[in-house]
C-alpha cells in the first residue's frame, strides 16, 4: 500500500501473484463495525504486468483507489 499522487485522497495497492491468476481486483469500502462494509464495496480492476525472474515468473498487479475522504478509515482486499 502506497500513497497516491494526492496522498489525502488516494492510495496505490500493489501485489504479486503466480502466473495463473490472470486478473487482479481490489475491493474497498469505508470501514465499519462488523461486516456492514460488505454491502458498500467498490471494485477496481488492476493493471497487470508479467515479471520474469531467474526462479520463474510472477504477475505484478497495481490499482489506484481514488476519491477517498480525509479523516475516514477504509478497508480493502485483493483477489481475482
Amino acid at each position: 500500500l502506497n500513497l497516491g499522487a494526492d496522498a489525502s485522497r488516494s492510495v496505490v495497492v500493489n501485489w504479486r501473484t503466480d502466473i495463473h491468476q490472470k486478473d487482479g481486483w481490489v475491493q474497498f469500502a469505508k470501514a465499519s463495525t462488523g461486516t456492514q462494509f460488505l454491502s458498500q464495496l467498490d471494485s477496481l480492476k488492476s493493471t497487470t504486468t508479467l515479471l520474469n525472474f531467474e526462479e520463474g515468473q510472477a504477475l505484478y498487479h497495481s490499482a489506484i483507489i481514488r476519491g477517498l475522504e480525509p479523516g475516514n478509515s477504509y478497508v480493502y482486499r485483493v483477489g481475482n
